[in-house]
């Protein structure tokens, strides 16, 4: 990711030589977060549950996409891959 930013004929920033002044610019970016650790830490931690258990989420969402294709006039589409009785497909 390290080139991701810039552009492919520009050599990417030189990081600093020195641990101190690296040391330091790890200070001064944790500072910026620090008054928001409350929500960041809230915002990963429900990353982390929605990623074991996404079905909450997907049983609160279903109804109002239902509702809105329904709005819309559009069925909802079927499956194109068959799905076998044991669970994998096809």
């Amino acid at each position: 990711m390290g080139m991701f930013f810039h552009d492919r004929g520009e050599a990417p920033p030189e990081r600093p030589a020195d641990p101190e002044v690296r040391r330091a610019n790890m200070r001064r970016i944790g500072r910026l977060f620090k008054p928001y650790w409350q929500r960041l830490s809230a915002l990963l931690g429900l990353i982390v549950v929605l990623g074991f258990f996404p079905q909450p989420a997907l049983d609160a969402v279903n109804p109002t996409v239902t509702t809105l294709l329904q709005h819309v006039d559009k069925p909802d589409p079927t499956p194109t891959v068959a799905i076998s009785s044991d669970g994998g497909s096809q």
